[in-house]
């Protein structure tokens, strides 16, 4: 079976006597639910799904939180790139860690609104280039995390009026935070 077929399950690096790599079929049924879960590097707190893990930011053990699987990007997806836009790509490319938590219509505008800038990939040499990811609005390579990242909690918060983060902030204030806005000024 070739390297294509499988994926690489990160949680394994932690764990003693584990495979390194499991069968692409694995990681099928891994996803029939749409779901991906985060675990902390810690390994001290239970795994969250993506919704809990964007809205706690940080594990209760104080560990990063990390996806239990990189999923493998279908062969599909690298044959089409060209003939895709960068809203297409990022959301594909993104889909598998959000799972169901929102609803496709939304990411795809998370998406479009996260990369709504230039990312030029530059030839470096013949066989080496580099995506330049700082022409963003605060020229940071932080752009395209931070704007995706307060996108996805500005969709989780917007219904919930007991936030913490809501209660803490004007109404001003929590909008331009979610809007990314608040970002560019203060570094």
């Amino acid at each position: 079976m070739g390297i294509r077929n499988w994926c690489f399950p990160l949680s394994s690096i932690f764990k003693p006597n584990s495979k390194l790599l499991i069968p692409n079929s694995i990681y099928k049924l891994h996803f029939q639910k749409n779901e991906m879960n985060y675990y902390s590097t810690n390994k001290q707190s239970p795994p969250v799904n993506f919704k809990e893990a964007t809205i706690l930011g940080q594990a209760p053990d104080k560990g990063l939180y990390f996806p239990e699987i990189i999923p493998q990007v279908e062969k599909k997806l690298i044959d089409e790139i060209e003939n895709l836009s960068n809203e297409e790509i990022a959301f594909n490319v993104i889909k598998p860690y959000v799972g169901n938590e929102i609803p496709d219509d939304k990411l795809f505008q998370i998406v479009t609104e996260t990369v709504n800038f230039p990312i030029p990939l530059v030839k470096l040499t013949d066989e080496i280039s580099s995506l330049e990811l700082f022409h963003g609005p605060t020229l940071a390579f932080k752009d395209v995390g931070a704007r995706f990242m307060s996108r996805c909690l500005g969709y989780f918060l917007k219904d919930d009026p007991s936030s913490s983060l809501r209660r803490a902030l004007s109404k001003d204030e929590f909008a331009e935070i979610i809007g990314g806005t608040f970002l560019s000024r203060i570094y």
